[in-house]
């Protein structure tokens, strides 16, 4: 493209030895400034004296990316402002789109360096004083703890998709992979659990998994699964009130922000130089790249 455009010919390693340099630079500044104290963030950003968003979605995911260190996971959250969403669909065919949002990654540098980041990325869109913050989760446990320790009193859903795969999932084992009753049986709950009947799905469940003999484990897997859950599967609330249900958001960035370009065949990166390029490839799609201190 330089070559085309302006007859300059530039080759691969230089444009990459470059892109990681920047990448990196840009990434240890935000590390510095995501350090600062708190209160510091906050009345920066608060002196702007702009009108808090009501309602910010937030969700997080990880994917591997083969580094030669080995598979190390890679961590991504995604904030975006209701405002934002563009949505099509009802029900379980639900699609959105968002022409907005803010995606954080940090890759193989542990979960501080993560939570750091992204709770400085809440305050720096004004996120973290949002009238309502919305969390969307598979239920993993790293982003349920993370979530239970910083952001309180917010609205926590489990991602509608996570628990008709779990149900999925129970069902193969207790009837077969493709045994119509497995089908049956997660229609059957699928249907308690959309329409706010949580406390009875659960209730079914246990004595199934008390009465039966056999297949015992997998249904009490799902009980216990699902019951230390049981404030964020109740979807007929959650529906009454407008939320979004699904986490597609960050999956889907997973795939076009960072494994698009840092998993394709035979690639092995180094952890510093997939920091780098994920750190420029997100803040691109966030739209930040005119903010950088180029002249710099």
């Amino acid at each position: 493209m330089l070559k085309r455009l302006t007859g300059i010919e530039v080759c691969p390693s230089t444009i990459e030895n470059i892109s990681e340099k920047i990448g990196q630079a840009f990434r240890s500044e935000e590390q510095i400034e995501a350090q600062k104290p708190a209160s510091e963030i906050a009345h920066k950003i608060l002196a702007a004296k702009e009108e808090l968003p009501q309602r910010i979605y937030a969700q997080m995911d990880g994917a591997m990316i083969n580094t030669l260190e080995g598979w190390k996971e890679n961590k991504l959250g995604i904030i975006f402002n209701e405002n934002d969403l563009q949505k099509s669909g009802t029900g379980e065919n639900e699609r959105i789109s968002i022409t907005k949002k803010t995606l954080i990654t940090s890759l193989a540098q542990g979960l501080d360096d993560f939570k750091l980041r992204f709770k400085y990325w809440m305050a720096k869109t004004r996120a973290q004083w949002a009238i309502e913050i919305v969390f969307i989760t598979d239920g993993a446990a790293w982003i349920d703890n993370f979530i239970s320790e910083s952001y309180k009193g917010c609205v926590h859903i489990l991602d509608w998709f996570h628990l008709t795969e779990h149900l999925w999932s129970t069902a193969k084992e207790i009837y077969g992979e493709n045994s119509p009753r497995a089908r049956i049986w997660v229609e059957r709950y699928k249907g308690l659990f959309y329409d706010g009947r949580d406390k009875e799905a659960l209730a079914k469940i246990l004595r199934a998994a008390k009465s039966v003999r056999k297949k015992q484990t997998p249904l009490f897997n799902l009980y216990n699964y699902l019951n230390s859950r049981s404030d964020k599967i109740r979807y007929k609330y959650f529906r009454s009130k407008g939320y979004y249900l699904g986490s597609g958001a960050v999956e889907s960035a997973n795939r076009y922000a960072i494994q698009d370009r840092l998993k394709k065949a035979g690639m092995k990166w180094s952890i510093e130089g997939a920091n780098a390029i994920a750190f420029l490839r997100t803040q691109y799609l966030s739209g930040n790249w005119e903010n950088f201190a180029w002249a710099a």
